[in-house]
């Protein structure tokens, strides 16, 4: 089943259109790959982008690709991503993680520009050839670590370094994501592209790193026998001595919150809230944040962050600003989720009664 695309009245694309500034004083973006991210999210961002204009989109699935430019106005929509070369300013990738790397590399060698979707890459050794060729190039490689955008990510790492609650004891992290819709991304059951640890991985690893710094020691446990992992488990400890667990999954429901405790309270910052955090002290206990937000779903709306992942890509490639997620920091995570992989041991197996029926429905 083809991913959903926002319908005129959830996102009214044509009135934004008509304000937009002419396409030849812009920067001419193509996007690879037009799944699930790329029409809800980049899509969308890019018409909160005075800066840029997409002018292409390529994908396996021409009929796909035609859809998704038809419904944004786009003028070219191919199945050979190699016709976007010479016509774009800049790229997104947003294919299926194990293509990260090759689709950026193709890119990126001919001096164009690349925000590429996390995972950045299926190794180290690829990361660093991306930054490498990037560099050589000397042109911008950001990593779509989009969360580093949000207001409540933003808060987090200001409390953090003025020791708002002074210094930080211990930290937990989980998320879960369930599959209600199996065919909206198949590629994440396929060994290739990796389960939960790399596709839910990078956001939660990303935030953490950028927050607390580097893991020294790192344990995991995941329940891949013969695929690919649905649930695993980190025991960490930072370069700091500061310890932590991380649970991820695709089958529990998990708190899908991340928690620092402090010397003087407790910070909780929930994966539904992109706009602020939670403070219990004692000396002040409550919500903070750094916009006015309404009610749950206005919360969850991500599309102005994404719109200011690339706000700060399009500046990048004119000059004017450093990515806030270059290469080399889109690499820590990749780093962490690599000795996870090397120092694997076997999580033990849920029982049938803790795993959704529909979950357990698309078994074989």
């Amino acid at each position: 089943m083809q991913s959903p695309l926002l319908s005129p009245a959830e996102f009214a694309a044509d009135a934004i259109l008509e304000e937009r500034t002419p396409v030849h004083e812009m920067i001419r973006l193509g996007i690879v790959g037009c799944g699930y991210v790329t029409a809800l999210s980049h899509l969308p961002a890019s018409l909160l982008t005075p800066q840029v204009a997409v002018t292409a989109l390529a994908d396996l699935d021409l009929s796909r690709a035609q859809e998704v430019a038809q419904h944004y106005h786009i003028p070219v929509a191919t199945a050979d991503y190699g016709e976007l070369l010479g016509q774009v300013d800049g790229v997104i990738v947003a294919v299926p993680h194990n293509h990260h790397a090759a689709v950026a590399l193709d890119f990126l060698q001919q001096g164009i520009p690349v925000l590429v979707e996390k995972p950045m890459a299926m190794s180290t050794a690829e990361c660093q050839q991306m930054i490498d060729v990037a560099a050589a190039k000397q042109v911008a490689l950001a990593v779509g670590q989009v969360r580093r955008f949000y207001d409540s990510s933003q808060l987090v790492k200001r409390l953090l370094e003025t020791r708002f609650l002074g210094d930080v004891e211990r930290f937990e992290a989980q998320e879960a994501v369930l599959f209600d819709n199996f065919n909206a991304s198949p590629f994440t059951l396929q060994p290739p592209a990796g389960g939960v640890l790399f596709d839910t991985g990078p956001h939660v690893l990303d935030a953490l790193h950028w927050w607390l710094g580097d893991f020294a020691q790192v344990a995991y446990w995941d329940d891949a026998i013969a695929g690919v992992e649905a649930n695993c488990r980190l025991e960490v400890t930072t370069t700091n001595g500061v310890p932590g667990v991380i649970e991820l999954s695709r089958t529990r429901r998990l708190a899908n919150e991340s928690r620092i405790w402090c010397e003087q309270g407790v910070i909780t910052i929930s994966a539904a809230n992109a706009y602020g955090v939670t403070i219990e002290s004692a000396h002040f206990a409550g919500p903070i944040s750094a916009a006015h937000v309404v009610d749950a779903d206005q919360a969850r709306q991500i599309t102005p962050f994404f719109a200011r992942q690339l706000q700060n890509f399009a500046a990048a490639i004119q000059g004017q600003a450093p990515l806030l997620a270059p290469g080399a920091e889109g690499m820590r995570a990749i780093a962490t989720m690599q000795r996870c992989k090397a120092a694997k041991q076997p999580m033990a197996t849920p029982k049938w009664a803790e795993i959704p029926e529909q979950v357990i429905a698309c078994l074989p």
